[in-house]
């Protein structure tokens, strides 16, 4: 070959490295800008309560696990601070998971640690931290010991080497990785912070695939650091997050294209929603309790009655939301089964909504009534004073008054109605004193068992409620290797709770939200979090 040939062929291999590298690690930077509908209160993982918090947390840290695309417009679970793991079952029933961590850094430089893991599920379990989300890790054994001593070190976690943490699990948990490694409140945390770091989030450690460069002017900029391991994965260079409490102008900016997502859009947007749109799913539902220890609800078909009377339509009318849809049981849809499907498309419904029903519904809680032998004026005031609580607002209180009225005109029941503060409805449900508590119930993770758990002994509302064959069908469901059988446990423990009418389900609600038309990628939990890392800007060209 001659020298002219041989320099051509040089050019053109250079400059094909040239492109495939520009391919492969180049881009031009991209900004995301996301609206969310509260200003963070913290950025402390142990301490985040809502969403808004919850989804800044999930971009700045990163778990043992993280969401990712499955490439079929949903999500999976994979590696992230762990880059493998290993599960043993170990001979006394319980399960230990090690995980070994990948090299990362901290936005400091320093290296993030097994350490680091130890001192976070241990401070989020410690009671003297009073983190909301504890019971996150109540399936890690030791985790109700340190609760009732105070002990730490009693929680089973450590750090036999500097990249592996060690998990032992009390019982087999079909959801912790899905759920609770990759949980913006189980976190890595630094034990050496900067003081006061939870109220100065340019101080933070952080060790997410997106780092705080500024926040001001209520504008939280973040932005991927080139030591990040994934960084060629991230399209957004940088994501900006506004806090905008107003639907309305939430909705306007994005509009405007001053936004390019949004979290919660005005109820005036959602009416223009086609009659096919349907919420985001939310892990939230409305429902009644009933105190276990009212004497004047002591009767299973009293309480049974009430809940077949009820008309579910016309509460979800009331509430002139078109988030709300009628509960068909406790558990909304969106919530994952064992098998990775939706746990109330493939349990079925427990409840029927048909206004047709209602009637027939109606006619058998008069039956119901009857059973009981409350049917005459004398027996029913022999029950003494039954009480709706519930937290004083204009929705609440029209589906108080509602519940009163039908209670009334269909079966004679007297209910007096006790609208309060929330504090209050939390302050008398957790202590007892309360007949019936109208709440709204939301589960921490993306699992039946976030709801189902409440009614546990040794859990809040285990407090006021007990039940021997509840608690064995939890127990079993809980310590069950078989994920069909899982499964059937969580349904009947689901069931038992309706038919005992110890807890009566009304409306479930959604969140709605909307991506610019200019990106496709976003990812959802399913139980409020919303992720940015993969998403892209379409080629429209």
């Amino acid at each position: 070959m001659n020298i002219w040939k041989r320099g051509v062929c040089l050019l053109l291999t250079m400059v094909m490295a040239a492109a495939l590298a520009g391919c492969g690690t180049r881009r031009e930077p991209q900004t995301l800008r996301v609206c969310l509908p509260e200003l963070p209160g913290t950025l402390d993982p142990a301490m985040v309560t809502t969403d808004s918090e919850r989804i800044v947390v999930s971009h700045l840290y990163e778990n043992l696990m993280k969401l990712s695309s499955d490439g079929q417009g949903g999500s999976r679970v994979e590696a992230g601070a762990a880059r493998k793991y290993a599960c043993t079952d170990n001979s006394d029933g319980t399960q230990t998971y090690t995980f070994t961590l990948r090299d990362m850094k901290w936005s400091d430089g320093q290296k993030v640690t097994a350490a680091d893991f130890v001192y976070a599920w241990q401070r989020l379990a410690d009671p003297a931290t009073a983190s909301p989300n504890a019971a996150l890790l109540e399936m890690v054994a030791g985790y109700r010991q340190v609760r009732s001593s105070g002990d730490v070190s009693k929680l089973q976690v450590s750090a036999p080497e500097e990249n592996t943490f060690v998990v032992t699990l009390s019982n087999r948990c079909a959801y912790f990785l899905s759920a609770v490694c990759t949980a913006a409140a189980t976190m890595p945390v630094r034990s050496e912070q900067p003081k006061d770091w939870q109220a100065d989030p340019t101080a933070l450690c952080t060790n997410g695939a997106y780092r705080i460069s500024e926040w001001k002017n209520g504008l939280l900029t973040a932005t991927v650091p080139e030591s990040y391991y994934d960084q060629r994965r991230l399209q957004m260079s940088t994501l900006v997050f506004r806090f905008e409490t107003d639907a309305a102008m939430r909705t306007e900016l994005l509009k405007k294209n001053e936004v390019d997502f949004v979290l919660g859009l005005s109820q005036e947007e959602l009416a223009d929603e086609p009659e096919t749109w349907t919420p985001d799913s939310y892990p939230q539902v409305m429902t009644l309790l009933v105190n276990q220890m009212a004497q004047s609800l002591a009767s299973e078909e009293l309480r049974q009655a009430m809940s077949l009377v009820i008309d579910r339509n016309a509460l979800a009318a009331l509430t002139e939301s078109r988030l709300v849809t009628l509960a068909t049981g406790l558990i909304p849809g969106g919530i994952r089964n064992t098998m990775g499907g939706d746990f109330r498309t493939e349990s079925g419904d427990l409840m029927n909504n048909d206004p047709e029903a209602l009637t027939a519904a109606r006619e058998k809680a008069a039956e119901l009534m009857q059973q009981a032998g409350l049917t005459d004026p004398s027996s029913l005031a022999g029950l003494g004073q039954v009480t709706l609580l519930y937290e004083e607002n204009d929705i609440n209180a029209k589906l108080a008054q509602l519940l009163r009225d039908t209670w009334r005109d269909q079966l004679g029941l007297v209910v007096t109605l006790k609208g309060v503060t929330g504090e209050e409805v939390q302050r008398d449900v957790a202590s007892g004193e309360f007949t019936i508590a109208m709440v709204t119930l939301k589960s921490d993770r993306n699992d039946a068992m976030g709801l189902l758990r409440q009614w546990a002994s040794g859990s809040k509302e285990g407090e006021f409620f007990y039940s021997h064959a509840y608690d064995m069908l939890m127990g079993v469901a809980a310590d069950c290797g078989e994920v069909e059988v899982r499964d059937a446990y969580l349904e009947d423990a689901e069931r038992l709770l309706l038919e005992t009418g110890y807890v009566c389900p009304l409306y479930f609600t959604g969140q709605s939200s909307r991506l610019s038309s200019a990106y496709t990628g976003l990812l959802t939990d399913g139980i409020g979090g919303y992720y940015f890392s993969y998403v892209v800007q379409q080629n429209n060209g």
